[in-house]
């Protein structure tokens, strides 16, 4: 791991880059986490977002998601307004708690054959968190295959990896399932927001995650698994006629988007 980029220097030993990596990890869960403030904006904007990150990203994806999260970040006025931070506001929002644009943050949507919430993925995912005796704190307002907390639990696996396993069990997780969906989140938020600002901490998150797991498979020669690919949607059903049964509505009987 010590071939691993990082901005501390290529003499760092495993320990300290797979730490950086974790404080990484824990700044993009924080991005969406909840909407910017004033003062984060400011401090961000005081600081390029690449010399805040730990593992150098070098990938066109990677350096094309950093340029658009500091232009997003520069086109805001030098001192936002209220209405500026109520506009970001509003739109975390329409995001991640009232889903307008059909992208939830959380893994099932994305995975389940039904499109559903709080499904086999999420029970996959707490499976892992158990094995490690960590339980989300989150559980009460947020699903544990939540963006957030599969994040900060990636994050946990890396600040407590030191020999080769410890890493192997982060590529795994990147590949049962962080990987699995990322993408489809990044591209549905940056297609559907108007505001650059969301559409670059998603790509950015993809992109880190994506150059990440590319590390491991090179310097900690941890072949990538291939995943599932999400079930495709279902065909749309014909419209009702009036000779149709139609049913009383169920919670978790349908997709709920």
């Amino acid at each position: 791991m010590n071939a691993m980029p990082a901005a501390g220097g290529p003499g760092q030993d495993a320990p300290d880059v797979t730490a950086l990596i974790a404080a990484d990890l824990e700044l993009l869960a924080g991005l969406h986490d909840r909407e910017p403030s004033r003062e984060w904006l400011e401090a961000a904007r005081a600081c390029p977002i690449q010399a805040q990150l730990g593992l150098v990203l070098e990938s066109v994806d990677g350096r094309t998601a950093l340029v658009a999260f500091d232009s997003a970040l520069a086109a805001l006025p030098p001192e936002p307004g209220q209405q500026e931070i109520d506009e970001l506001a509003a739109e975390y929002a329409n995001i991640y708690l009232r889903f307008l644009y059909r992208a939830s943050p959380c893994e099932s949507v994305w995975t389940d054959e039904e499109g559903l919430e709080q499904q086999a993925p999420m029970f996959s995912v707490k499976a892992w968190y158990r094995r490690h005796n960590l339980v989300s704190r989150d559980w009460a307002k947020r699903p544990d295959d939540h963006l957030v907390v599969e994040l900060r639990f990636l994050g946990f696996l890396f600040a407590q990896a030191d020999r080769r396993e410890d890493l192997a069990e982060a590529a795994r997780f990147l590949d049962e399932h962080l990987l699995r969906w990322a993408g489809l989140f990044a591209r549905r938020v940056a297609g559907e927001t108007p505001l650059p600002y969301f559409a670059a901490v998603a790509q950015l998150t993809h992109a880190y995650l994506e150059e990440l797991r590319g590390h491991l498979e090179t310097a900690a020669n941890l072949p990538r698994q291939a995943p599932e690919a999400p079930a495709p949607a279902k065909p749309t059903e014909p419209p009702l006629t009036c000779a149709d049964e139609v049913r009383p509505y169920v919670p978790g009987a349908a997709p709920s988007w």
